[in-house]
């Protein structure tokens, strides 16, 4: 196994905030963790595929629970998952509410 390496980020108070993997890197994604500061009111955190083969193969991967505190994707964390070279993991964290911030990691190997 290659060394794991978390790309993360905390986004503004009350303020939807997002986070993508790096484009031109072949990526074994370990985990995805969205928290909030505080107990939310949001629409659910969403993970996208933007696939490299253009719009067709672009797709929803998990749409989160509404006001869910934390959120984990994969919901099996043994079972990684590849995203290629020309695609772009993002995840959205809504905005929760008054003075709420989401944190976002995301957990993965370079292959």
């Amino acid at each position: 196994m290659q060394t794991l390496k978390r790309t993360y980020g905390t986004g503004e108070a009350n303020t939807s905030y997002s986070l993508s993997t790096p484009i031109g890197r072949k990526l074994l994604v370990h985990q995805v963790l969205v928290s909030y500061s505080g107990a939310p009111t949001q629409a659910g955190v969403t993970v996208n595929l933007d696939s490299g083969l253009g719009a067709g193969y672009d797709g929803v991967l998990l749409t989160g629970d509404a006001n869910a505190r934390y959120t984990i994707f994969p919901t099996n964390l043994l079972k990684p998952f590849i995203v290629m070279e020309d695609d772009v993991l993002t995840i959205t964290a809504p905005a929760g509410g008054g003075v709420l911030t989401a944190s976002i990691t995301i957990l993965a190997e370079e292959l």
